[in-house]
């Protein structure tokens, strides 16, 4: 059996799919609130039989603050994917993230600790990642810098991952993933949402001063630092 977390998000949907389609049996959790024709949806996009596969998943409410809720939800799991966790930029959420992603994922382990869990995987986030190899990348030596200034969501998925690095100290076999933008059907949230929504501006703004410069009607056409030209471009309206 394979417990997955997040299980209704956009991530943690397709996670419980494609462990569907190589037989696994799937246990995901849930809240009571969840919506779960909109993952019955989604499956239309990935799959030919989305029902056939919905209908094989074994849905749990679960509680992270409750660690009965959480054994419960472990009885017979050989396998973890914690896929679970509040993504928010929203200064008014950062109470509510840091218990989400950090305490929840603590809570978790813990629940581990004397099961049959054998393998756990914790999805982290490119976020937590700052330091570059020599050709001036990311990959998978890249490590945290806390000497830097840090969103409050990465210093959340920081601390979660270092409780999943104590449980993999301690003899549990952890595997950690650190995705960049996640994007796929479904609900895709305010996050994902706002981005989209300043990307659109900007490549707009971007195309706006690209047809000034052919015009010749910006004071400063010959600057090719598109984050100056973005300002300008609000600057003069053409």
């Amino acid at each position: 059996m394979v417990f997955v977390t997040g299980a209704t998000g956009i991530l943690g949907r397709v996670v419980v799919l494609e462990l569907l389609k190589k037989g696994k049996n799937v246990r995901a959790a849930k809240r009571p609130a969840s919506n779960l024709n909109d993952v019955r949806h989604s499956y239309t996009f990935y799959t030919k039989d989305p029902d056939g596969f919905f209908n094989r998943i074994e849905w749990v409410d679960v509680d992270f603050d409750d660690i009965n809720s959480l054994q419960d939800a472990l009885e017979g799991v050989e396998e973890v994917y914690h896929c679970a966790a509040k993504v928010s930029f929203d200064p008014n959420d950062e109470k509510e993230m840091y218990h989400t992603n950090i305490k929840g994922t603590e809570n978790l382990l813990h629940a581990c600790e004397g099961s049959g869990v054998k393998k756990f995987l914790h999805v982290s986030s490119i976020a937590v990642l700052d330091t570059l190899n020599e050709q001036g990348e990311m990959d998978e030596d890249s490590s945290f810098n806390p000497k830097l200034e840090h969103s409050a969501y990465a210093l959340s998925k920081h601390l979660s991952e270092m409780e999943a690095w104590r449980a993999s100290a301690e003899g549990l076999n952890v595997i950690i993933i650190n995705p960049g933008m996640i994007i796929g059907s479904g609900n895709w949230g305010k996050v994902v949402e706002i981005f989209f929504r300043l990307l659109k501006k900007q490549l707009y703004l971007f195309r706006r001063i690209q047809l000034c410069r052919r015009k010749g009607c910006c004071p400063d056409r010959g600057r090719t630092d598109g984050k100056k030209l973005l300002r300008r471009t609000v600057h003069y309206r053409c």
